[in-house]
């Protein structure tokens, strides 16, 4: 299942691409953004700093008299600045392992002190989403991948990643794959549209995609790829 409103979504992708190819937005006044105001202060400080965190962006530029929130200067910092070289590294990295792209000779040979990890590969490979996220979490962490590299590649909270890793370390995949989920629906609500606007911020050549804007088959690739379930009847609107 897609997990949110196929209108919902749709909306969202519908908007976006009309924005890409310079389609006129019906019934609504173009939207202003205040850090559209901030631009020339943004260059500079990013000039200055390129490993800016988006929180001492937001309060330099709060410094500056912006009033807006914090959110729109961290979408705006993501959607500007490419992923890091490590970042892009471990990206690829988990990618293929979530793909299968990596033989289990490999891997064994890399990660041969993980006692389960044949269980793991089999759950990110061929089990249902929310193991296969569990699996590589886990896999990922033993392999000495940070938790804010894991959580930004599943699209997931810090709360969701630590309790993973707790669940793991305490008691293995019996009791990472057992543990009760509850409000799964809305938390898999909210991961998918965590992704989707995500990937809307982040150029489609990020993802080895060559274009300069997202396609909605595109999306689909990238958020399967991923580990999301996505309906292969989406449709944007009725």
């Amino acid at each position: 299942m897609l997990g949110i409103s196929r209108k919902a979504v749709g909306q969202v992708l519908v908007d976006h691409e009309n924005r890409m190819a310079g389609v006129p937005e019906v019934g609504r006044a173009p939207r202003h953004n205040l850090l559209d105001d901030f631009a020339g202060d943004l260059a500079e400080l990013l000039e200055r700093n390129p490993g800016i965190s988006a929180v001492r962006l937001h309060k330099e530029l709060h410094n500056r008299g912006f009033t807006g929130g914090y959110s729109v200067v961290r979408d705006r910092l993501r959607a500007v600045r490419p992923l890091s070289h490590k970042r892009q590294e471990l990206f690829d990295w988990l990618r293929a392992v979530l793909q299968g792209a990596v033989p289990r000779a490999t891997l064994k040979e890399e990660l041969g002190h993980v006692a389960e990890l044949d269980r793991l590969l089999t759950a990110i490979l061929e089990g249902k989403r929310s193991h296969r996220n569990k699996a590589l979490a886990g896999l990922a962490r033993e392999r000495g991948i940070g938790q804010s590299y894991v959580r930004s590649f599943l699209y997931i909270s810090k709360n969701t990643a630590s309790n993973y890793w707790k669940c793991y370390k305490n008691g293995g995949t019996t009791q990472l794959f057992a543990q009760k989920e509850r409000s799964k629906k809305r938390r898999e609500d909210e991961d998918l549209k965590r992704a989707v606007f995500a990937l809307l911020h982040e150029p489609p050549s990020t993802h080895g995609i060559n274009r300069t804007s997202w396609k909605l088959a595109d999306l689909k690739m990238v958020l399967r790829s991923q580990g999301q379930v996505v309906l292969m009847n989406l449709v944007l609107l009725p």
